[in-house]
C-alpha cells in the first residue's frame, strides 16, 4: 500500500480533467431538463479520505463537489465513504453540498445509501474508487458487477484508480485477494461496461486509471494524458504485468 507523493498531483489533475470530458455523459438536457435519468446526478465517492492531501490541497471528495455544483447546481446527489473514524470526522468538517458521509466499508454502505434514494428512473452518474494501493478495489468487485447488472444503476459509469504494483507486490508475497492474475483483474474490471479506457502506468508504483463507460459518445481522451481504449493499452503495456 501506498501514501501519498509527488504523483497525488498528477491524479488529481487527471480526475478533473475526466470530470470535464465527460459532464454533458452523465445528465443529458433537453432544453435544461433531463431527458431520460433521474434529475438528480448520482456520485459515489468510495474511498473518500479525509478530504485533502497531506499538503493541504483539496482531494477528490472537495473536486467532484465542486464540479458537481458547477455543472448541475443542486441536481446530484453525492456519497463520501470513509472506513478510517479519524479521516471520517475531518471529512464532516468540509462544506460539501448535496452529500452524504458515512464511516465504514464502501462495498456495506454504497448498496444502503442507493436504496434510501427511492429512484424513480434509472440512476445516471459514476462511482469513482481510488484506494492508497489496489487492495480495497479488489474486494470490491462483487459490488461493482453487482451494480453493472441491476437495472436501476446499470448506468452507472466506473472510475478506477489504483497501483498496477501494489497488486503484483502483494501477489509475490502470497495475500489472498491478489492470487489472481493481475491481467485476469483488470479484464473482469474492463468488462463491466460496453467501454474501457485506460491510461498508461505511471511512477515507480504503475499507478493506472481505468474508466469504464456506458457510452460511446464520450471519449476520455486529452492530449496531455497517454490514454487508450482498453484492448489497445493491453497490446502496449500488459507485458509489463505477464508474470
Amino acid at each position: 500500500m501506498h501514501g501519498q507523493s509527488n504523483y497525488t498531483h498528477t491524479k488529481q489533475e487527471h480526475l478533473s480533467g475526466l470530470l470535464n470530458i465527460c459532464t454533458h455523459a452523465w445528465n443529458p438536457l433537453v432544453n435544461g431538463k433531463p431527458t431520460w435519468a433521474h434529475p438528480e446526478v448520482v456520485i459515489i465517492d468510495c474511498t473518500s479520505g479525509n478530504g485533502h492531501t497531506e499538503q493541504g490541497d483539496e482531494g477528490s471528495p472537495l473536486l467532484i463537489n465542486a464540479w458537481a455544483q458547477r455543472s448541475y447546481g443542486f441536481g446530484f446527489r453525492q456519497l463520501c465513504c470513509e472506513r478510517t473514524p479519524t479521516s471520517f470526522v475531518k471529512l464532516t468538517q468540509n462544506n460539501l453540498s448535496q452529500t452524504d458521509i458515512m464511516l465504514g466499508s464502501y462495498q456495506e454502505l454504497v448498496p444502503i445509501w442507493l436504496e434510501s434514494l427511492d429512484l424513480k428512473r434509472p440512476a445516471l452518474g459514476f462511482v469513482y474508487c481510488d484506494p492508497n494501493g489496489a487492495k480495497d478495489l479488489i474486494e470490491g468487485i462483487d459490488l461493482f458487477a453487482w451494480l453493472a447488472r441491476q437495472p436501476r444503476f446499470q448506468c452507472l459509469d466506473f472510475i478506477f484508480h489504483w497501483s498496477m504494483n501494489a497488486y503484483s507486490r502483494n501477489a509475490g508475497v502470497g495475500n489472498e485477494w491478489a492470487q489472481t492474475p493481475l491481467l485476469d483483474v483488470v479484464h473482469r474490471l474492463a468488462m463491466m461496461k460496453r467501454h474501457a479506457y485506460m491510461r498508461e502506468p505511471l511512477d515507480k508504483w504503475q499507478w493506472v486509471f481505468m474508466q469504464i463507460l456506458n457510452t460511446s459518445k464520450v471519449r476520455p481522451i486529452w492530449p496531455n494524458e497517454r490514454v487508450l481504449a482498453y484492448a489497445d493499452w493491453c497490446r502496449q503495456f500488459a507485458e509489463r504485468f505477464t508474470a
